[in-house]
């Protein structure tokens, strides 16, 4: 006799992960445009279109206290996306090559003396809850989404670092078996000559 009882497929809830993400790195990225520069020409797409709802979303549940500065952020991201976007077509005609997704240079590289990395993994998150904390008076709900963006954004880039290892091995791998590849074709050609 076959079992009834319906056992739980963990694929389920995808669409409810995938959300759920998108979300998290839509508040990580909202940050980002008031702490970098020279970002890639299209790193400013589908991210800062997310931000919108997020915020939205956040300041119907926040309360009337707490809309208005949520919103004032929304726009001074909106305005800083838009800067960067203007830039970024400034430096294409400028023939300023850099990968088209890059996630910007953090301008407290340029004055502390610490690398990109650590910028982005410690400084960054810290500047970002300081920011947050004093405008603790003017909203608290505003300092609780800055101090999470700032560590979501630090997290993000940890995650994505961690994965570059991976993808430059298997990198390597694909060139070593392209140089197979090209050798049997070469021995093919002689061989048939």
């Amino acid at each position: 006799m076959q079992n009834d009882s319906a056992q739980a497929d963990p694929n389920d809830n995808r669409f409810a992960k995938y959300v759920t993400y998108t979300a998290l790195c839509a508040v990580a990225f909202s940050v980002q445009p008031f702490l970098r520069r020279g970002f890639g020409r299209h790193y400013f797409q589908m991210q800062a279109v997310m931000v919108v709802p997020v915020i939205v979303l956040l300041s119907m549940f926040a309360g009337p206290a707490h809309v208005l500065p949520l919103l004032w952020f929304l726009v001074a991201m909106l305005v800083a996306c838009f800067i960067h976007r203007m830039i970024g077509f400034r430096s294409l005609s400028l023939t300023n090559y850099q990968h088209t997704r890059y996630d910007g240079h953090p301008w407290l590289a340029s004055v502390l003396p610490f690398s990109e990395s650590i910028v982005k993994r410690g400084v960054e998150p810290l500047l970002t809850a300081l920011v947050g904390l004093l405008l603790a008076p003017v909203s608290t709900v505003l300092t609780a989404y800055l101090i999470a963006a700032g560590f979501l954004n630090a997290f993000f880039t940890i995650q994505r670092d961690a994965f570059v290892p991976h993808r430059t091995r298997q990198m390597n791998d694909r060139l070593m078996e392209q140089r197979e590849l090209s050798k049997r074709l070469r021995d093919m050609q002689t061989d048939s000559d």
